[in-house]
């Protein structure tokens, strides 16, 4: 795999290729950073300090990122890859490429908080994670009721 359509590409554990590339484009492209620095970058960008609301937001386990960020581990697998560079609204190749764009119409502090309050509610009892629900579902109620009078 070390001469693939004439090119040398460096094969390093940090690295991930993009097979969506491959199939689009008939070669393998090589990531120009490793995935810690490419998430460290998205979330520079969006303004996101917390690897907890992109666990959450993503649906990645928190500790598969927290080992990458701390350098115990190089590379998520493909499906982790790829829905942290969806959050970012990015494609693989993109997202590795560093060229993320800010989050359009999406406050970052907001899901920050959601983030929070999502791990919050994982550590309530059962009875007292229902209550939390029921009092959420009102306060929609009550805002939706609000906005349909104005």
């Amino acid at each position: 795999m070390a001469g693939i359509m004439g090119y040398n590409y460096p094969i390093r554990q940090a690295h991930i290729y993009s097979m969506g590339q491959v199939i689009r484009e008939g070669y393998i492209c090589p990531m120009d950073m490793t995935f810690r620095d490419a998430l460290k970058h998205a979330m520079a960008v969006n303004g996101i300090k917390s690897l907890r609301s992109v666990a959450t937001a993503t649906g990645v386990s928190y500790h598969i990122l927290k080992n990458m960020n701390q350098g115990k581990s190089e590379r998520p697998n493909a499906e982790a890859a790829t829905k942290i560079a969806d959050y970012f609204e990015a494609s693989l190749t993109d997202f590795y490429a560093g060229r993320v764009a800010p989050r359009s119409g999406k406050d970052m502090s907001v899901m920050d908080d959601v983030a929070k309050i999502k791990n919050i509610m994982q550590d309530l009892r059962p009875e007292s994670r229902a209550r939390v629900q029921a009092f959420a579902e009102a306060l929609r109620q009550t805002d939706e009721g609000s906005q349909q009078n104005e």
